[in-house]
This record gives structure tokens, sequence and C-alpha cells, in this order.
């Protein structure tokens, strides 16, 4: 099943939009966020270690957003 966020995304209007805001974020360091992730998602940095950590531990690994 895939998500309705993968299914609705237009990657070429995307890229258009935000292809030299990106650009200027890695040349001068301008501010950039990218938006092409599943809603409500936030990167945090993070290691295998962690969810392997969790599965040994029994404790559920949750993902932010709405993956649905």
């Amino acid at each position: 099943m895939v998500g309705k966020w993968l299914v609705h995304h237009d990657p070429e209007h995307y890229a258009h939009e935000n292809y030299g805001k990106c650009a200027e974020h890695l040349l001068s360091g301008a501010p950039f966020e990218n938006t092409n992730a599943v809603p409500g998602y936030k990167y945090k940095p993070w290691t295998v270690q962690e969810p392997l950590d969790a599965s040994e531990t029994g404790r559920p690994v949750q993902d932010e957003g709405d993956w649905s």
C-alpha cells in the first residue's frame, strides 16, 4: 500500500518550485526546509542501533507523521 502523500505528490512541480531555493541553501546557507516528505514528519538524525535496541527491549518503533 502506498501512502496518499506519495500518490498525490508532483515531483516535477516540487523540483521546479524548490531547485533554486535548495541550491541557494547549499551554496550560501540560505534557509531551506525540505517539504518533500510525509506530512507531519520532521527529520531527526538517527542510527540503526536505536531501532535495534527498541526491538530487543520490546518497545514499538513509532514513525512521526501521517504515513496513510
